[in-house]
């Protein structure tokens, strides 16, 4: 029998509206309407970066004399064959690899710390000003967020790999060539590598060797393209690992080094683009939850948290060497990853005070998703109404 406290729990009134299922479409409408709200009408033209990317991408014979990134190419090839607008043609190839993103991550932080809190990390993942504008640029730098939907894609066809299909197969190996097409796919590899040589041996052991040399044979030719291109200009193989044209002297790095925590947490070293002013990557409210989580990880083991630091220097690396802001963009997801688990730890030590009474708790899951909500809103603003008006955009979002 329900007592009267019951009628005002967060847990009831979740049965009776079937609140898990309002909450993922809730979360479906909030991603798309952050991403693709006004993608082609924010500006009054589009960047020199767009421009350039459109024209890399408007024709077959101009992605294989650069096949660098390809697969992103050939989807805005097909937007701009679509007959889309120029503006939005050049923006949704961006926005999509974006979506298929917030996928992957949605799926990573569920396996890590469950569903609610893989929807949290979605609201911050949003309230990270940098990740939607690159989202709703068509520049094609977002294209490096493509690696964790390969990763997980490559996993979840692997899991099975004792009964592979021919199909399991072909697409494991279509994956593994749009990999290594993807800009700054490299710097990854060798980890991951490293860290599930024994799976990756396992799951090559179980295909038959015939099938084995065919799908091998299948990579290479896909392949092949790239790596004459690459032969032939070794500028392309700066792009592929995210290089500048002129790589920095040992001041420039050691500046980098230095700016690199800056940037993330106080304020940026200079102007760009792709942020406000010399905005840092995170507010203070994300800075004060990834502590958390730095703290909570720490306390369970340092398996997670090597990773993470991992994925955390290798995006250094990138930051040092390029010297631009937005590529901080690929640590995001680590980031992110950290400030919810400091959300949960949160969640944890609240619950041990209030063990056994369920309205303190519904109140403070009510709390936590107001904050997270309250990030997205944030990234929102800057993202659709701040950044579009500062005078870095309007006076290089003019090519018509």
């Amino acid at each position: 029998m329900l007592k009267p406290l019951d009628y005002i729990s967060f847990t009831y009134w979740r049965n009776i509206v079937k609140i898990n299922h309002l909450r993922g479409a809730f979360l479906v409408a909030v991603v798309f309407f952050s991403i693709f709200w006004q993608i082609g009408t924010y500006s009054g033209g589009i960047s020199q970066y767009e421009q350039s990317q459109f024209l890399a991408s408007s024709s077959f014979s101009k992605i294989a004399d650069n096949p660098v990134n390809a697969p992103y190419k050939m989807l805005e090839l097909g937007y701009i064959q679509s007959g889309l607008e120029k503006p939005i043609a050049a923006r949704l190839s961006s926005s999509t690899v974006a979506v298929l993103f917030v996928f992957a991550f949605y799926l990573l932080v569920k396996r890590l710390f469950g569903k609610f809190y893989a929807g949290m990390g979605i609201f911050l993942l949003i309230g990270i000003p940098l990740f939607l504008i690159l989202a709703r640029s068509g520049d094609g730098y977002i294209a490096v967020l493509s690696l964790l939907p390969i990763v997980l894609g490559l996993y979840i066809l692997s899991k099975h790999h004792h009964n592979a299909s021919h199909l399991r197969l072909v697409l494991l190996s279509l994956l593994v060539a749009i990999l290594i097409y993807t800009p700054g796919a490299f710097w990854y590899l060798i980890p991951v590598v490293l860290v599930y040589r024994g799976y990756l041996l396992n799951v090559v052991k179980s295909i038959s060797r015939s099938r084995l040399v065919l799908y091998t044979f299948l990579i290479v030719g896909l392949v092949i393209p790239l790596v004459l291109s690459l032969a032939s200009d070794s500028t392309q193989l700066k792009q592929l690992l995210l290089l500048p044209e002129s790589l920095p002297g040992i001041k420039e790095v050691l500046m980098g080094v230095v700016w690199f925590i800056p940037s993330i947490l106080i304020m940026s070293r200079d102007t760009s683009l792709f942020i406000v002013g010399t905005a840092p990557l995170l507010d203070i409210a994300m800075v004060a939850l990834m502590s958390l989580g730095v703290f909570a990880l720490y306390k369970q083991g340092k398996t997670l948290i090597t990773k993470i630091a991992t994925a955390i220097a290798i995006g250094m690396v990138i930051f040092v060497i390029s010297g631009q802001q937005r590529s901080l963009i690929l640590i995001v997801a680590p980031l992110v990853v950290l400030a919810v688990s400091g959300l949960k730890f949160l969640y944890k030590e609240w619950k041990g005070v209030f063990p056994n009474n369920p309205i303190p708790r519904d109140f403070a899951l009510l709390l936590i998703s107001a904050l997270c909500i309250l990030q997205a809103l944030y990234g929102f603003h800057v993202a659709h109404h701040v950044w579009p008006k500062t005078t870095l955009v309007k006076n290089n979002y003019m090519v018509k």
